[in-house]
């Protein structure tokens, strides 16, 4: 008698149901590209602070990060305000991905927005300022050169849930890690 050679179509729809299971696995544990972008960018940012603070040190210079909602910026202080810093040796500014948001919260006691006396505005207006030029928001971290900062709590939001958290204390020693781990 003569044997059929060849897969049986029990077999073959064996081996489908197994591909096919293993390739939802991998997508569902498959990373979105936003979470990777947004990944990127708060690294890129845990970097430069600690790339800014060392520099702030080793110039004697106070700067500033200016955090706003997607993006951020080093500053320098001016003789009389704070001042965008431009370098070519390195990146002074960046933003996060579309879907991505920064939230940030003042730590220690002594950053508290309500237990201010005054209002934070200038007590006499400059008569002399160019009225063309926008003011620049001030910072909301400060490196100072003695190789303190402003200690901060940075979350990194993802489509409304946190992902990443940057924190640093008054010494400057940054910790960056993923929302679930803290």
């Amino acid at each position: 008698m003569r044997q059929a050679s060849g897969f049986t179509l029990l077999e073959i729809l064996l081996v489908v149901v197994i591909v096919a299971v293993s390739a939802s696995g991998v997508v569902m544990v498959w990373p979105d590209a936003t979470d990777t972008r947004t990944q990127d960018a708060g690294q890129a940012l845990y970097q430069r602070m600690k790339l800014w603070a060392e520099q702030s040190w080793l110039e004697g210079r106070t700067y500033g990060v200016r955090i706003n909602e997607r993006d951020y910026q080093l500053l320098t202080l001016g003789e009389d305000r704070w001042q965008p810093v431009k370098s070519e040796r390195w990146a002074t500014a960046g933003t996060l991905p579309a879907q991505s948001r920064f939230s940030l919260t003042m730590d220690g006691f002594g950053w508290q927005q309500q237990d201010r006396l005054f209002e934070d505005k200038p007590l006499f207006d400059n008569l002399f300022d160019d009225e063309s030029e926008q003011p620049i928001a001030p910072p909301q971290i400060w490196l100072l050169p003695n190789g303190e900062l402003t200690p901060f709590t940075l979350l990194i939001e993802v489509d409304g849930s946190t992902a990443w958290q940057l924190k640093a204390n008054e010494l400057a020693q940054f910790t960056w890690q993923r929302a679930e781990d803290r």
